[in-house]
C-alpha cells in the first residue's frame, strides 16, 4: 500500500483516475474523495459507492447495497466515540465497512482491490479532536481511523487481496504525529509528486500549444513554467488562455495569465490560500504563517531561514522555537521548500 503526497493541483487525483480506468484487467480500482467528509459514516458510504462502480460480480453489488443501508441505520444510533471496536458483540460502523470490503475482495478474486482514498487528510482533520461526552480520555477519532485502515490493511483474508492508495496534500507524517500516531502509517510506501522540472515544464505548454499552431519561444515556455510553480493542472490552463496562433511570446503568456486570473478566479485563489491555513490551524498561526509566506514569496531563489524567522517573530510568534516549528509546518504542507540548509523558497503552485 502507497502514500501519494504533493501539493494541490500536482496530479495527485488524475493520476488515480488513470489508474482506475487503465488497470481494470488486472485490479478493480475503487476511488474515493474524502474532502469534506467530517465523519467516518460518510467516508464508509462513499467507499460503498466507490466498490459499486467496480466491475465485481452481481451478488457482490447487492451485498454492497444491502451494507450500504446497514451504515444507514449504524448511523441512526450514536455510536459512541466511532472508534476502534473489535468486539463481535457490538455492530460498528467499521464493522460494516470490513464486512464491505470481505465481499468486494472475495468476489474480484484473483484480481486485487485497490482502495484509492483520495484527500485523506481533509477528512483527518475534521477527526482530529478527541469527542466524549462524559469527560473521558479517548483516542483523537483520526487517530482512531489511522489505526482502523492499518488493521484492515494487515488482517488475514483481506492483506491478501486489499491494497490501498491514500493521497494528500499536507504530509502525513507531520499530522500522525501530532496525534501520536506514527505506527500507524509506517507500513504504506511513501511516494511524493512533485512540481515538474522545468523543462518538463515548458516541455508540456509546448505540446499543449503545438496542435492548436502556436509555437512558444524558449523565455515564453519558461514563464509559463514558473507562473505555474511546474504544476501540471495550471501549465494547461494557461496554455488553454493562449489565443495567438504562431510565435507566443512572454507578453502573450502573461495576457494568458490575466484571462485566467479573471475577477471570479482571484477570488476563488485568495479564499483557498486562506482555507487551507485555516481549516488547519488557529488564527493567531494563520497570521505568522501568512507572513513568512509572504516573506518567503519575495525571494525568487529562496529566502534566507533567518529572515523567516524574523517574519514570523514580527508577525506575532510567542518565540523562536515556536517560530521555526511553524516554517517546518509550512514546508510539511508543500508550502515551502528548502534550496539550501539556510534558505526556503515558496514552492506551492
Amino acid at each position: 500500500s502507497v502514500l501519494l503526497i504533493g501539493p494541490r493541483r500536482i496530479g495527485k487525483t488524475e493520476l488515480l483516475k488513470h489508474l482506475a480506468a487503465s488497470a481494470r484487467a488486472e485490479l478493480g480500482a475503487a476511488l474515493v474523495d474524502l474532502e469534506g467528509a467530517t465523519d467516518v459514516e460518510t467516508a464508509v458510504e462513499r467507499v460503498a459507492r466507490a466498490l459499486e462502480t467496480v466491475d465485481v460480480r452481481w451478488r457482490a453489488r447487492r451485498t454492497v447495497a444491502k451494507v450500504l443501508e446497514a451504515a444507514k441505520g449504524v448511523r441512526r444510533v450514536e455510536v459512541a466515540g466511532v472508534g476502534l471496536d473489535r468486539q463481535p458483540e457490538r455492530t460498528s460502523i467499521w464493522k460494516v465497512c470490513e464486512e464491505m470490503l470481505d465481499v468486494a475482495v472475495e468476489a474480484l478474486a484473483p484480481r486485487p482491490l485497490v482502495l484509492l482514498l483520495d484527500e485523506v487528510p481533509w477528512w483527518l482533520d475534521a477527526l482530529r479532536r478527541p469527542k466524549s461526552t462524559d469527560g473521558a480520555d479517548v483516542d483523537p477519532p483520526a487517530r482512531t481511523v489511522l489505526a482502523q485502515l492499518r488493521y484492515l490493511r494487515q488482517r488475514a483474508g483481506l492483506r491478501e487481496g486489499l491494497r490501498m492508495v491514500l493521497t494528500g496534500s499536507v504530509g502525513l507524517g507531520g499530522l500522525a504525529a501530532k496525534i501520536d500516531a506514527s505506527a500507524e502509517i509506517n507500513d504504506l510506501e511513501t511516494e511524493v509528486l512533485r512540481p515538474l522540472a522545468p523543462v518538463d515544464g515548458a516541455g508540456l505548454f509546448e505540446s499543449e500549444l503545438a496542435g492548436r499552431g502556436a509555437n512558444p519561444g524558449p523565455e515564453a515556455a519558461q514563464l509559463a513554467h514558473d507562473l505555474a510553480g511546474g504544476s501540471p493542472h495550471w501549465i494547461k490552463q494557461l496554455a488553454a488562455k493562449v489565443t495567438v496562433s504562431g510565435p507566443v511570446e512572454t507578453e502573450h503568456v502573461e495576457a494568458a495569465l490575466e484571462r485566467l486570473l479573471e475577477p471570479h478566479m482571484r477570488h476563488m485563489f485568495q479564499d483557498q490560500a486562506g482555507e487551507h491555513l485555516r481549516r488547519r490551524h488557529t488564527a493567531a498561526d494563520v497570521g505568522v504563517m501568512r507572513a513568512v509566506l509572504h516573506e518567503a514569496a519575495r525571494a525568487e531563489y529562496g529566502a534566507p531561514l533567518a529572515v523567516l524567522l524574523t517574519a514570523a517573530l514580527a508577525a506575532g510568534a510567542s518565540d523562536r522555537a515556536r517560530a521555526e516549528a511553524l516554517v517546518l509546518q509550512l514546508v510539511d504542507e508543500f508550502y515551502l521548500e528548502q534550496t539550501t540548509e539556510a534558505a526556503l523558497r515558496f514552492s506551492n503552485p
